[in-house]
């Protein structure tokens, strides 16, 4: 792990937790995931991997989409390629050019789900 990424030896052990926390709540990424890819632990959890995952679910509950991505989707993408990759393609399926990305990020997933189908 270190030799991938240096940088990793710096990281607090609070936030390897948080990050381990909220990647296997999610219930799609386990820890090989995070050993193959460990700048995960480097990146935002409130900013960039929390918003992220909760699109992700909503995608998935609305089944917009099959199959989540390789962990390194998630936490290297910019905010512009995650949103052309995942959310532009879904955003034509659901038939709403107007899909309330940032309302939903700010509410809970559960809630995000009765939001969009209305």
């Amino acid at each position: 792990m270190f030799r991938k990424n240096p940088q990793f030896i710096a990281v607090s052990k609070s936030k390897i937790e948080e990050v381990v926390k909220v990647l296997f709540s999610s219930g799609k990424y386990e820890i090989s995931d995070i050993v193959s890819h460990p700048g995960v632990v480097m990146i935002s959890v409130e900013n960039r991997l929390k918003p992220r995952l909760q699109v992700l679910k909503i995608l998935e509950d609305l089944n917009l989409i099959e199959k989540w991505p390789a962990i390194w989707n998630v936490y290297l993408a910019t905010d512009d390629l995650f949103t052309k990759k995942f959310l532009a393609p879904n955003l034509n399926a659901h038939g709403d050019a107007h899909f309330p990305v940032n309302k939903l990020l700010k509410q809970g997933p559960s809630s995000n789900i009765a939001a969009v189908q209305s």
